[in-house]
Formats: C-alpha cells, structure tokens, sequence
C-alpha cells in the first residue's frame, strides 16, 4: 500500500508530534517554514509537479503559482472524502484556481500514473502516513530522469529519548486527541529515510533541517529532496 494504514511494529522509527506543532502549513510557523522550503524547493515555471496532499490543498494552490505559465499540478488524496474538502478549499480561491488543477484519489497500491510523469512529487508533512518503501518505488517509477522527490517531515534525532517519545505521542493520540491514523503514524531518522531513498533507487539524498529543535533530542522539520538518475 502506498498509505500506510497498519499500526507501525515496535522497532519502527517514530518522533513526537505536540498539540502546538501538529500543523507546519498553518501559522507563523509555516510562514517562516514555508519561505524556506521556497528558497530550497526549486519549482520552476514549466514543471509538472505530483502533490501528496493531507488535510490541506494549501500546498497545491502555492506550487500551482511557482509552475505558471506551462506547468502541471495533480493533486492526490488517499481517499475520496477527503478529496472533496480539498477541492472545496481550493474552490473557495474561485472555480478558475480549481479548474486549473488536476484532483485524483489513488485508491490503489500502485499509484495511477504512467512511468516518467513528473518533474517533481512533493509530500508535505504526510510522510509519517505512507507506506515509505513501497510510495519511494513508485514515486521513483512516475518521475522523469533527473525528476525529484520533496518530502517535508519531523525526522528523529536518532537519541535515546527516542522510545519515551513514541510512546508518549500514542497515548497522547490514542486517548486524548482519539485519532488512531496520527497514533499509527511512522517517523525516522535522517539516516533511515536516505537508505530508504536509495534503496528505491534515487541516487542522490540531501535532507536539510528547516527550523532548530527546541531541545537536543526535539524532532526538527525538515526538508528531503531526493533526484532520479537521468
């Protein structure tokens, strides 16, 4: 499966997510996370750019203004339901700023593009909800030579803290927020995510830190951009 909606196995890599920073697209936080992701992101005019949406179209609407005039946006949900609040929130821009996106719902493991679609797939702040082996291959498989992967996600410090953190944001979710997806939600390291990258076949990983953790072993947001050969 792409979505990853199993409950992850004790050894899996996961961080902490607070109940003031559950959100990095909303706030001042994104404002400041937002103008470096534009500074490092390079979306160009022209290219046709695969978004993994989660909760937001927000992330679509901004990358259609960095491909115009020329480019291609398609926005993909995992399920319908929640493709119809991203429509409507783009809808409320006007029917023109909807129109001029391409809505898809990938109800499958397999994601419903022919191979060497994209310039650029981003997925921002949904990574802990994919299947990340099985989404790289195929992420790999729809991008053109020298297309890149974008991930934006919370990645561990890789410390000991690391177990006291897991297993305090599932009780957090699981009993007090009662939302079992964000409870089942994996995270990793930097080194585990790259290996990953790789072993799906990109054969460049860069992973910068987007804002300083509040504590040596706070998860910090980062940026992952990973390239296809050409």
């Amino acid at each position: 499966m792409i979505v990853d909606r199993k409950g992850q196995t004790p050894e899996r890599e996961v961080s902490l997510r607070g109940s003031q920073w559950d959100d990095p697209l909303s706030g001042a936080a994104f404002r400041a996370w937002w103008i470096r992701f534009l500074e490092m992101a390079n979306v160009k005019p022209g290219a046709r750019v695969l978004d993994i949406a989660w909760g937001t179209a927000g992330m679509a609407l901004h990358l259609l203004r960095l491909v115009e005039p020329g480019g291609r946006i398609v926005c993909l949900s995992p399920t319908a339901a929640q493709m119809e609040r991203l429509r409507a929130e783009a809808r409320s821009f006007g029917l023109a700023i909807e129109s001029k996106i391409e809505w898809r719902v990938a109800t499958a493991p397999r994601l419903p593009f022919e191979d060497a679609q994209f310039d650029v797939i981003n997925c921002a702040a949904g990574v802990r909800h994919l299947n990340v082996p099985h989404f790289a291959r195929e992420a790999h498989r729809v991008l053109a030579a020298r297309g890149r992967l974008i991930l934006t996600e919370r990645l561990l410090q890789g410390t000991s803290y690391d177990s006291l953190l897991l297993k305090m944001r599932r009780a957090f979710y699981r009993h007090i927020r009662r939302d079992p997806e964000e409870a089942s939600a994996v995270f990793y390291t930097a080194d585990h995510l790259a290996e990953l990258l790789r072993a799906a076949g990109f054969t460049q990983v860069f992973i910068r830190g987007l804002e300083r953790p509040r504590f040596r072993w706070w998860p910090v947001l980062s940026l992952v951009r990973a390239w296809k050969a050409s």
